[in-house]
């Protein structure tokens, strides 16, 4: 599941040049991609800082173990889905182009620990929704 999840999110991202990546197949943990890192054969996180990736996040919900995805300081656009990996404890996504609301999903991951979304419009709408279980982050 890993394998089909990282290939939706590259195509996403517009397929951007990154050593190993591919929009399909291929084997992220085996062949080390840039920026994977795994435990076993399954993927733990996605670290791309300030790589200049463009595109959109797609849906990430399809990860069944990651638990840190970095895309921080890239020019990714489009909102942030709202299948979200019930994995996750760490979401850094800030110095993007990314608009919209902060998904409800959100806050229903238990394991979130950290997150960072600067330079995002947050709706009022589910803003005190959102945030009351996340105040001890």
């Amino acid at each position: 599941a890993d394998v089909s999840a990282i290939n939706g999110l590259y195509v996403a991202l517009g397929s951007p040049a990154l050593p190993g990546w591919t929009a399909n197949g291929g084997d992220p943990c085996g062949e080390k991609w840039q920026g994977v890192v795994c435990i076993g054969s399954n993927i733990d996180a996605i670290n791309f800082i300030a790589a200049t990736m463009g595109g959109q996040l797609g849906s990430l919900g399809n990860f069944t173990a990651i638990t840190t995805i970095n895309l921080s300081n890239n020019k990714i656009t489009g909102t942030i889905p709202d299948d979200l990996p019930v994995t996750l404890r760490n979401l850094f996504l800030s110095d993007n182009q990314l608009t919209g609301s902060i998904p409800m999903s959100l806050s229903k991951l238990n394991s979130l620990t950290a997150m960072c979304h600067s330079m995002i419009t947050i709706s009022m709408d589910n803003y005190q929704m959102l945030l009351a279980p996340l105040l001890d982050l």
